[in-house]
């Protein structure tokens, strides 16, 4: 087995598990609408109109006329007409959040006339067979009070919402398009090809970036039309202006399929912008950059107008100098990564905690280490990532196969990693309560508590915690986490 094989082995066997902490949606800026009606024609009429009460240009929550437990944040575009059909993007978050991305990106919503609906029921840690009847229940929800253009139908999402993003439109034939942000698809598979079209968005310092690389080069040799774009930063939603060029990418997609008119004069100003683009970096001297560009724009504007200038400055630049030091450099990093990738990995069972501190310490003097090369630096950041991810992943696995030896071990290795998060600190009152030292548990949910740990409902599930000798102190902690969960 290659270095390389190995090292996608345990990135996937990652995937669906994410150790990050919740946040909580601010509602004070939405007005909650709540529907008696239970019609789910899809058909958009003005007595639905008016009694929906659906204000335009305005972020509002709403609850499914079939189900009141699912609800999604809505934001309809400021020009919008019961006479148009409009397309929709649902979106995804991982700690289902939905007004978080439609308040993102509700300027660009107005920008390209799109409907944006957050969905409050996805989240990560969820099965799928819990997510997806939600999920279909808003989308008939909004089909049926607003007017949507079927032919486009889109889902996003960050991070695990991604997966989800992804999996809505595996799952059917209804979404026409993606937007994947720091995640890539609900498992492995190779030469991925659908019917649907990709637009995948990742950052340098994203640990998810690899997988991301690996879905690009899946989806080339299926032939799945698809782009992915590699932004600045880490592992989070995307700005306004990169997810921009994703809802024009999608707007142009439809236009070469002749779902929407062809815009002559759009086109012809996104060439001028497009060589813009390009020649200005050329001026920076970012010739990879530069190329870069090349292969977006001509992503954007092929079988609408000749591409051919992108395509000859593209292999111009592919053959210099400075694009083959690039590319050389990525590769390097590519291997090296590979390689930390296995140490660390196998040092989850073989070290100890000082080998841990020592070594952890080291590496986080190489994520602010200004004289290493940006590729360098960047790896080094998505390796400290995706040892949170990992050290997630072993703790809650420990615990899972009751392996309550290891677990206290995974379990430091955890906090001294991400000792912001609140979930080592659960999962150890967990590990706690199950030696039966319930004052140590007790310790350790409250210390969950400081860190931000809301989910009340998680607690009570958690069977662990239902034999707690001191009630009393039991239901303070719950009604602590009920209070921080509304502050």
């Amino acid at each position: 087995m290659t270095s390389r094989n190995f090292y996608w082995i345990i990135v996937f066997a990652l995937l669906l598990t994410f150790g990050c902490e919740k946040k909580k949606a601010d509602k004070t800026e939405e007005k909650e609408i709540t529907v008696n009606g239970t019609n789910t024609d899809t058909d958009t009429t003005s007595e639905k109109k008016l009694e929906l009460d659906l204000t335009p240009g305005k972020i509002q929550t709403v609850k499914a006329s079939k189900d009141s437990l699912v609800k999604y944040s809505l934001y309809i575009p400021k020009s919008y007409s019961e006479s148009k059909k409009y397309p929709i993007v649902y979106m995804f978050d991982p700690q289902g959040d939905g007004k978080l991305p439609v308040e993102k990106y509700q300027q660009l919503a107005d920008r390209f006339e799109m409907i944006l609906a957050g969905s409050y029921n996805s989240e990560n840690g969820l099965a799928w067979d819990k997510i997806q009847p939600k999920i279909m229940v808003m989308m008939e929800d909004c089909k049926s009070k607003l007017s949507i253009d079927k032919n486009r139908i889109y889902t996003s999402g960050f991070s695990g919402g991604s997966r989800v993003a992804s999996g809505m439109a595996i799952s059917g034939d209804e979404v026409k398009g993606v937007i994947g942000c720091g995640g890539g698809f609900p498992g492995k598979s190779n030469n991925i090809g659908y019917p649907f079209d990709y637009y995948g968005i990742v950052g340098e310092e994203d640990f998810n970036l690899g997988e991301v690389r690996q879905l690009d080069m899946s989806m080339n040799n299926s032939g799945m039309t698809h782009f992915i774009c590699e932004i600045k930063g880490g592992h989070q939603w995307p700005e306004a202006q990169d997810m921009q060029t994703a809802f024009l990418w999608l707007k142009m997609n439809a236009m070469r399929k002749n779902v929407i008119p062809k815009n002559q004069s759009l086109v012809d100003s996104l060439v001028n912008a497009g060589m813009s683009e390009i020649n200005q970096k050329k001026k920076k001297n970012e010739s990879y950059e530069a190329l870069v560009a090349c292969k977006k724009w001509i992503s954007i504007l092929k079988d609408l107008t000749s591409v051919d200038a992108f395509k000859t400055e593209g292999n111009t630049l592919f053959q210099s100098e400075p694009v083959k030091v690039k590319l050389a450099k990525i590769t390097i990093v590519e291997e090296k990564e590979v390689e930390l990738t296995r140490k660390f990995w196998s040092a989850f069972e073989k070290e100890d905690i000082q080998w841990w501190k020592s070594n952890y310490s080291n590496l986080l003097t190489m994520t602010q280490n200004n004289t290493l090369p940006q590729e360098e630096r960047s790896m080094y950041k998505r390796l400290k990532g995706f040892l949170g991810l990992a050290a997630f992943s072993f703790s809650n696995s420990a615990i899972q196969q009751t392996d309550y030896e290891k677990a206290p071990k995974f379990l430091q290795i955890y906090e001294l990693i991400e000792p912001k998060n609140s979930e080592h600190a659960y999962l150890h009152a967990k590990v706690y309560a199950a030696k039966g030292n319930w004052k140590l548990a007790y310790a350790s949910l409250n210390k969950a508590v400081r860190l931000g740990f809301t989910d009340t409902n998680r607690v009570e599930e958690d069977k662990i915690f239902n034999d707690a000798p001191n009630q009393q102190e039991y239901k303070l902690l719950l009604s602590q986490i009920k209070l921080k969960a509304k502050s």
